[in-house]
C-alpha cells in the first residue's frame, strides 16, 4: 500500500475523531449553556417571588392592624349613641360627638398609617370625622358610599381614590386607600360604617425598597385589575398595558409568573389570601448581562478545547499505525499462524488488525472463562472457611481477615454471636431438590437481614439447616445479643411469609473473639434442640433454656415408675393422667431434649420389662418392635412424644385386657382384695395374716396375687395406703403423723420415705403443690 493511500486513510480517522470531538464539545457547551441560563432564570424568579412575598407579608400585618383598630373603634360606648341617636338633648349629642373625634385623634396619633376616619351614621345621615360633623351629601368625600351599598361581605378594602384634605388652610389632594366596616360587626341590619383610610403613600414607602437595584418595577392592584400604590402617582387608580385582562384571566394561582411574550416582559405576581390584592415585579425580557458573559466565556472555551483535540487526535494517530504494526508482527511471529499466502491477503491497516482482533477475542474468552471457574469456586471456598470457623479448624483466626475479604465475606474484626436456623416440618418434603431449594432461599433472606445494619454471612448445612455468623462494630454484650434475638425474629418472619414455611432458630451466646465462635455456635445447636419443648416456629436463645438440676433428674425417673405402675394395673385414665402430669413437669423445667428421649426410652423399656416378667409375650403385643427407637427419633416436638409414648402404652393396656377378659375370676382373690380394702390401715396387715384369714398357705396366696393382679401383695397395700394417703393431704387439713396412722404406718419417718419413693415428692411437697394447683385453678 502506497504512502499516498496511507495518508489517505490517516486523514479520513483523523477527520472523524475529530468530527466527533467536535460534536461531543459542541453539545457539551450548548447543554451547559441551557442548563446554567434555565438555572439562573430560575434563581431570579424564585428570588422575585420571594421578595413578592416579604411584600405582601409587611403590607398585610399594617392592613391587618388597621382592621383590628376598625374592630376596637366598634366598641366604644360612644359608637353606639352615635348610630343610633341615642340623645336627649343638642348638648348631650355635641358632647359625644366631641368625645368621638378626640379618640379618633388619638388613634390617628398613636397609629400614623392611618390618615383619617370617618364614623357613618345610616339613622342621622351625618359623617363624623377628627375633624368635622356633616351631612352625608354635603361630605366632600363620599364615593365610598357606593361601594358600601353594595357591599356583600362585613368589611372590605376599597380603593384607591382621590380626596382632598384641609389642613391649616390649604387644600391637600391624596390618594387613599380605605376599609370599609359594617355596623354592627357581625349581625343585624346594618345602621352605618367606618371608614379607617390610609394614604397610598404610606403603602408605597412598604414597597419603594423593591425597586433599588432591580430591572423591573413593582405594583400592587386589586381583583380588578386597577394599581392601587406605585412610584408613579399618576398611574394610581388606572390600569397599565393591559394588566387588568392579565389579572382577571391568567393570574389564577397564589404566586407565580406570567410571560407576556407580546409586551417582551415577565409578571411575578403573588397573592394576598386577606384581601385578594396581587402584589406584581414587571421585569422586561432583556438579556442579563451575567448570560451574555457566560454565553461568551462557553464558547471561547469550545474553540479553545476543539483546537486542542484536534492537534491531540493529530499526534495520536500519527503514532499508533507503527506500534500496531510491530505488535501485530510480534504476536503473528509467536503464534506462527496463517500462510505467506493469507499474510499477502490481509494487509494493514485492516487485513492485519482483523488478525490483531481475533487474537485479542482469543485472549479475553480465555481470561472470562478462567474468571468463569474462580468465581463458580467461591462458594465452595466461602463454605469451607465458614465451616472452618464454626468447627474450630483454624488456628491463626488473626489472618483471616484478607482471606474473608477476597471470599466476599463481610465481618468485623470482634464481636460475634451465631445461629442455627432449621426448616420445620422437613419429613413433608418428598423431593431432596425442594429441601435444598428452601435452604438456598432461607440462607439468602437470613443473609440479607444480617447485612442490613451489621455485618453477617451464612452457610448451608445439612438436613435443611443454616448457619448464620453476625458481627457487630460496638463491643456491648447485651445490646449485640437483643439486636441478634430481634434479627432472628425478622428472619423467621420473612421466611414464613414468603415461603410459607416454618424455620426454628437457636440462637448462642455473643464472643468478642474469633476463635471463640465454634462455642456460639455448639449453644445454638444445642439451642434449637429444645425446639422439641417449645415448639416450631420459636426463637431460642441459649439464656431462655433453664437446665433442670440432678435431684430434679432423679425425680423424673421417679415420676417414670408411676407410669409402668398405671400400666400394671391396666388402668388407661391413670396411665394419660401419669403421661401427662410427668411431660408437664419436663417442660415446665426446661430438660434437655436429649434428656427426654433417654426418659421416654427408659420408660418404654421399664414397661416392656415389667409386661415380659407376667409371661407376656411382647412381639405379640407391638406391631413394630424393632422400629420403637427409630419412631421415638422421628418426633420433632414433645407432643409428638407424649402422644407416641401414650399410644404405644395404650396398645399395651390394650393387649393386657384382652388376655385378661380369657382369665376366670377367683373368689378367693375378690374377697382378698376386700379385706385388703378394709383393713389397710391395720398396721399389723401382712401376707401371712391374709394367708391365716382365708385358711392358705403364704406360698400359694403370694401366687394368686401374682396371677389375678399382676403385681405382689405388698405393691397393692403400699399403692391402697399411698392413695388415700394422697387425698387426705390434699382434702384435709390432717397433720402427716395423724395421716401415716390413718393409713397404717406407726413410724411417720417410714410413711415419708415410701411416700417420696412412690410419688417423688415428700407428703408436705406434695400438700403444698395440691394447695398451689387449687389456688391457680381458682384464680
Amino acid at each position: 500500500m502506497s504512502t499516498q493511500s496511507k495518508r489517505s486513510i490517516s486523514m479520513k480517522i483523523s477527520f472523524v475523531f475529530a468530527a466527533i470531538f467536535f460534536l461531543i464539545i459542541s453539545l457539551t457547551v450548548i447543554l451547559s449553556y441551557v442548563s446554567s441560563k434555565s438555572r439562573l432564570e430560575d434563581e431570579f424568579s424564585n428570588t422575585t417571588i420571594a421578595l413578592l412575598n416579604q411584600i405582601r407579608q409587611k403590607t398585610e400585618m399594617v392592613l391587618q392592624e388597621i382592621d383590628k383598630e376598625s374592630i376596637d373603634i366598634s366598641q366604644w360606648p360612644e359608637l353606639t349613641a352615635n348610630m343610633e341617636d341615642q340623645f336627649t338633648s343638642e348638648g348631650e349629642r355635641i358632647l359625644n360627638s366631641l368625645i368621638i373625634s378626640n379618640k379618633m385623634q388619638a388613634l390617628i396619633r398613636a397609629n400614623p398609617n392611618i390618615s383619617s376616619i370617618y364614623i357613618y351614621s345610616a339613622k342621622t345621615g351625618r359623617i363624623l370625622t377628627d375633624k368635622t360633623n356633616a351631612n352625608v351629601m354635603l361630605f366632600p368625600d363620599h364615593q365610598w358610599l357606593h361601594d358600601y351599598d353594595a357591599m356583600q361581605s362585613y368589611h372590605q378594602w376599597l380603593g384607591p381614590r382621590t380626596i382632598t384634605e384641609v389642613d391649616q388652610g390649604a387644600g391637600i389632594q391624596r390618594n387613599v386607600i380605605s376599609l370599609v366596616r359594617a355596623y354592627p360587626l357581625l349581625s343585624g341590619t346594618r345602621k352605618g360604617a367606618i371608614v379607617l383610610n390610609m394614604d397610598e403613600k404610606t403603602l408605597y414607602d412598604l414597597i419603594k425598597e423593591a425597586d433599588i437595584h432591580r430591572l423591573g418595577k413593582t405594583y400592587t392592584i386589586n381583583e380588578q385589575g386597577s394599581i392601587i400604590s406605585n412610584q408613579n402617582k399618576a398611574l394610581v387608580t388606572v390600569g397599565i398595558d393591559g394588566i387588568e385582562n392579565i389579572a382577571s384571566g391568567q393570574m389564577n394561582d397564589d404566586a407565580s409568573v406570567y410571560r407576556d411574550h407580546k409586551e417582551r416582559r415577565s409578571i411575578f405576581y403573588v397573592k394576598s389570601p386577606y384581601n385578594g390584592w396581587r402584589y406584581l415585579s414587571v421585569v422586561p425580557n432583556l438579556q442579563s448581562p451575567s448570560i451574555l458573559l457566560m454565553r461568551n466565556v462557553l464558547i471561547g472555551v469550545a474553540v479553545v478545547m476543539f483546537i486542542f483535540a484536534t492537534l491531540i487526535v493529530l499526534t495520536v494517530n500519527r503514532y499508533t499505525f507503527g506500534p500496531l504494526d510491530r505488535l501485530l508482527k510480534a504476536m503473528s511471529s509467536r503464534t506462527g499462524n496463517g500462510t505467506s499466502e493469507d499474510k499477502n491477503k490481509l494487509r494493514p491497516p485492516f487485513g492485519e488488525l482483523s488478525r490483531l482482533e481475533g487474537m485479542f477475542n482469543n485472549f479475553v474468552v480465555s481470561h472470562d472463562q478462567m474468571e468463569r471457574q474462580v468465581r463458580e469456586s467461591l462458594p465452595g471456598m466461602k463454605w469451607k472457611l465458614i465451616q472452618d470457623i464454626l468447627m474450630a479448624n483454624r488456628i491463626h483466626y488473626h489472618k483471616l481477615q484478607p482471606q474473608l475479604q477476597s471470599l466476599g465475606i463481610k465481618l468485623h474484626a470482634a464481636n460475634y454471636t451465631v445461629m442455627v436456623i432449621e426448616l420445620d416440618q422437613r419429613h413433608v418434603l418428598q423431593n431432596p431438590r425442594d429441601l435444598s431449594l428452601y435452604t438456598y432461599a432461607i440462607e439468602n433472606i437470613a443473609e440479607e437481614y444480617m447485612n442490613a445494619e451489621h455485618k453477617g454471612v451464612c452457610a448451608e448445612l445439612a438436613n435443611g439447616r443454616v448457619a448464620g455468623i453476625m458481627s457487630y462494630e460496638v463491643q456491648d454484650e447485651v445490646a449485640n445479643q437483643i439486636t441478634t434475638l430481634q434479627v432472628a425474629d425478622l428472619i423467621r418472619n420473612s421466611v414464613e411469609e414468603a415461603l410459607k414455611v416454618t424455620v426454628t432458630i437457636g440462637v448462642g451466646r455473643h464472643y468478642n473473639k474469633m476463635g471463640d465462635i465454634h462455642h456460639s455456635y455448639k449453644e445454638a445447636q444445642e439451642a434449637l434442640a429444645y425446639k422439641l419443648i417449645m415448639g416450631n416456629n420459636v426463637v431460642i436463645s441459649n439464656d431462655d433454656i433453664e437446665k433442670p438440676n440432678e435431684m430434679e433428674l432423679h425425680r423424673f425417673y421417679g415420676l417414670t415408675n408411676h407410669v409402668v405402675a398405671a400400666l400394671e394395673q391396666a388402668d388407661q385414665a391413670k396411665l394419660k393422667q401419669t403421661i401427662s402430669h410427668l411431660f408437664e413437669q419436663l417442660t415446665q423445667k426446661n430438660v434437655k431434649p436429649d434428656m427426654i428421649k433417654q426418659l421416654t426410652i427408659h420408660l418404654v423399656m421399664g414397661s416392656l420389662n415389667t409386661i415380659t416378667s407376667k409371661g407376656y409375650d411382647i412381639l405379640q403385643f407391638l406391631e413394630r418392635p424393632n422400629y420403637i427407637y427409630e419412631d421415638m427419633h422421628l418426633c420433632e416436638s414433645i407432643e409428638q412424644i407424649q402422644a407416641y409414648l401414650e399410644g404405644l402404652l395404650s396398645q399395651l393396656i390394650n393387649k393386657i385386657n384382652e388376655q385378661r377378659v380369657g382369665r376366670v375370676k377367683n373368689e378367693t382373690m375378690d374377697m382378698a382384695m376386700a379385706y385388703i380394702e378394709q383393713n389397710y390401715m391395720n398396721s399389723e396387715l401382712s401376707l401371712n395374716m391374709l394367708a391365716d384369714v382365708f385358711n392358705l398357705s403364704v406360698p400359694y396366696m403370694s401366687r394368686l396375687f401374682k396371677s389375678y393382679t399382676e403385681s405382689n401383695f405388698m405393691d397393692i397395700l403400699i399403692r391402697k395406703r399411698m392413695d388415700r394417703s394422697r387425698e387426705l393431704l390434699e382434702f384435709t387439713s390432717k397433720k402427716i403423723n395423724e395421716i401415716a396412722e390413718e393409713v397404717g404406718y406407726t413410724n411417720t419417718h417410714s410413711f415419708t420415705r415410701i411416700f417420696k419413693k412412690y410419688t417423688g415428692q415428700t407428703p408436705g411437697e406434695y400438700r403444698e403443690a395440691a394447695v398451689l394447683k387449687k389456688a391457680m385453678e381458682c384464680s
